[in-house]
């Protein structure tokens, strides 16, 4: 439940000045909207009520740049990492056998994996599905052309499942 900008609207500047003192018990939302509308009434501010305002306006942004992410995310992250140096290990080892077309499709799946790992490592929820849908197909495409050479593409995918797993481990509140 948060707190509607639009019922503050309705309140009198003196009403609002009780939510910008520094001993103010309100919400950091509250207070933060009441300097807006405040402001926006071209309301003249105490000294230490701009300093109040910068100082929240300096919290709110080291909150937004402390934000944790789950220990998971990097895990999968390092696992994707792996996964993809291990097929630029393959492409090095069996690259000189393949076309123009494979190699170009070659690296631009090793990037997508590589940026796969970048966004897990910063938290981006939505990655998992990506690599679910990537893993299916990858699989399925494994399965039907198996060579020597899949060795790696098998250690590569049971990495892939293996972040996949711990990404949706992760705790929706995270």
């Amino acid at each position: 439940m948060g707190v509607k900008k639009s019922v503050l609207e309705k309140m009198t500047s003196k009403e609002l000045e009780n939510y910008i003192k520094p001993e103010s018990k309100f919400v950091p939302e509250a207070i933060e909207y009441a300097f807006e509308i405040l402001k926006s009434r071209e309301y003249q501010f105490t000294e230490t009520e701009l300093e109040y305002w910068n100082s929240l306006k300096e919290k709110d942004i080291q909150l937004s740049e402390d934000k944790e992410v789950h220990h998971n995310y990097k895990r999968a992250a390092n696992l994707i990492y792996i996964s993809a140096c291990l097929g630029v290990l393959k492409f090095i080892l069996f690259g000189f056998v393949l076309s123009v077309v494979v190699i170009f499709t070659a690296i631009c799946s090793l990037g997508f994996v590589f940026g796969l790992g970048y966004l897990a490592e910063k938290g981006y929820d939505w990655v998992k599905y990506i690599l679910l849908f990537s893993f299916i197909v990858g699989f399925l495409l494994i399965i039907s052309t198996m060579s020597l050479i899949d060795i790696i593409l098998i250690i590569q995918t049971f990495l892939q499942l293996w972040a996949l797993i711990i990404l949706f481990r992760i705790p929706k509140n995270v």
